[in-house]
């Protein structure tokens, strides 16, 4: 895997076709920014949500696209992409500058005519039917009688009628409600072809099982089949390939642990009311999760910055245990300067890269993993009485992050720990309210971090981009192909991963087949 820096200026030769001979600083935007769409699956960054635009006038973006062997060969076809796409690839037009629900930004999980309110209420209906929002997308239209419709279209295969996973239209709060299957059906068909393939070469019966269940899932429909095959992949214990202090703890004991607290259908509980204290009051538990309700229905839009700073601080607190770094490899003064390192980086990485996903127009967090990088960093900055310090070095140009390595084992892990408990606590309890107030205290730029926030974007770097090797069959083997660190290596790469257009068609086709919801953000655009 090699970072590919386009600011280098290495330019080789792509194409051969005049403007490029005549223009190579035309050749080397568009292929920047082609290479950077590939890298994100499309034009808004993959890691905060923003949307990048050519650095390239749209007449040049349209010179280079006519000279083109696709143009050549069908250049009605091209010109209709182009006519249909233009607009909204320039666009700057607020609300086409982030992803987000309603006027904070696009989003293709909901029709762009569905407000926050809408989203909430979509929320309620779907918490009385059981059904969790993971793999859907909803759509909302006006009946005759004036009222909102509001279809849920489960991702699957099969787009035939099957309850309960699906359901005839029903009236709720002054709103009416249906849910179908089959969305994205030809892409999922795909999936689940090479899926089945896949089966052949299983190492064990629980990849076997979890490819099984996947399968059935994506054709189906059914999230308790997605969920199955998960149980049989976490099962699936080797080989270990996680070798870094922070990300295994993070994702493994981080996100892999943590009771809910909750109310079954029939009125008992998963805990002993009587005996059960909340570590926060020290009183008896007073609010927990009913039937329906799920992490993520109740805590909605913090739910993700929240779960992210609770796996994080698992991997912190636990990067001081002897016995973890044990398991990685590291013992002595090796090991406490692994946790020492890991420290530093996640907090430095709070404090500097992570204000960068911070936009001050709206006071809103672009990424979940920044903003809750940035609570960790606050809190050890605030609690730690000097742990850790940040500075202005140099007035309006540079800041000096310091940490206290002798502390981390004693305050450092004090101060982690009493908050891991916090927010243990506020998660299986679902008291959204008290953690909306929890990250609030933590996560406001205010003075001096707003002004701050200016001296980190005045140092903000090129993100790096990562050209992917392919394998490639000789025979009975299998041959990794690597290319080169560049905008020429990136879109190689790609193509020569995905050398059908089959995909492509498909998603022209849903595209078209969706315009109609989405008709308001071409106006924005235009």
């Amino acid at each position: 895997m090699t970072s590919a820096d386009w600011r280098s200026g290495q330019r080789p030769c792509f194409l051969s076709t005049s403007p490029w001979v005549r223009f190579p600083q035309l050749k080397n935007a568009f292929l920047v920014y082609t290479g950077a769409l590939f890298a994100n699956s499309g034009n808004y960054k993959g890691f905060g949500d923003t949307k990048f635009i050519p650095k390239l006038s749209k007449e040049s973006f349209e010179l280079i696209i006519k000279a083109s062997k696709a143009y050549e060969r069908d250049g009605t076809h091209v010109t209709k992409l182009w006519e249909n796409t233009k607009n909204l690839v320039y666009s700057v037009a607020p609300r086409l500058t982030s992803l987000g629900l309603a006027n904070k930004g696009v989003t293709t999980y909901f029709s762009s005519n569905c407000t926050e309110e809408d989203s909430n209420l979509v929320n309620d209906w779907m918490k009385t039917k059981r059904i969790e929002a993971y793999i859907c997308r909803t759509f909302k239209t006006i009946e005759g009688d004036g009222l909102p419709l509001f279809t849920i279209h489960l991702a699957s295969v099969e787009a035939s009628s099957k309850p309960p996973l699906t359901m005839g239209k029903e009236k709720y709060k002054n709103a009416y409600f249906q849910v179908t299957r089959g969305d994205y059906a030809p892409l999922l068909s795909l999936v689940n072809e090479n899926l089945n393939k896949a089966i052949k070469h299983a190492a064990n019966d629980n990849e076997r099982n979890m490819l099984k269940h996947y399968i059935n899932s994506f054709k189906e429909g059914d999230l308790s089949e997605h969920k199955e095959g998960s149980r049989f992949w976490i099962k699936d214990k080797g080989p270990i390939i996680e070798t870094l202090v922070q990300v295994g703890l993070h994702e493994l004991l981080g996100h892999g642990s943590g009771k809910l607290l909750r109310q079954n259908a029939d009125g008992t509980f998963n805990f002993d009311k009587e005996k059960v204290k909340n570590p926060l009051t020290g009183k008896a538990i007073e609010s927990w999760y009913s039937e329906g309700e799920t992490y993520d229905s109740k805590f909605t839009t913090l739910g993700s910055a929240f779960e992210e700073c609770r796996a994080e601080a698992v991997g912190l607190y636990l990067s001081l245990q002897p016995e973890i770094l044990k398991l990685f490899g590291y013992e002595g003064e090796e090991a406490q300067n692994v946790a020492y390192v890991n420290w530093l980086s996640l907090l430095w990485n709070g404090a500097a890269k992570a204000t960068e996903m911070y936009q001050p127009s709206t006071e809103t967090w672009l990424q979940a993993h920044a903003r809750a990088r940035f609570v960790l960093m606050r809190l050890v900055e605030l609690e730690g009485n000097g742990l850790l310090t940040v500075t202005e070095v140099e007035p309006g140009k540079n800041l000096l992050l310091t940490l206290d390595k002798t502390r981390l084992a004693t305050d450092g892990k004090r101060i982690i720990g009493d908050f891991l408990v916090k927010l243990q606590t506020i998660k299986a309890t679902g008291d959204v309210a008290q953690g909306e107030r929890l990250f609030d205290t933590y996560s406001k730029l205010e003075e001096p971090w707003s002004r701050w926030r200016d001296i980190v974007m005045l140092h903000k770097q090129p993100r790096n981009i990562f050209v992917q090797p392919n394998t490639v069959h000789k025979g009975d083997d299998v041959e990794l192909k690597s290319y080169p660190a560049s905008a020429e290596g990136m879109i190689a790469a790609c193509v020569e991963r995905f050398p059908s257009t089959r995909v492509d068609d498909i998603l022209e086709q849903l595209a078209e087949a969706d315009h109609k919801y989405f008709v308001d953000l071409e106006q924005l655009a235009d």
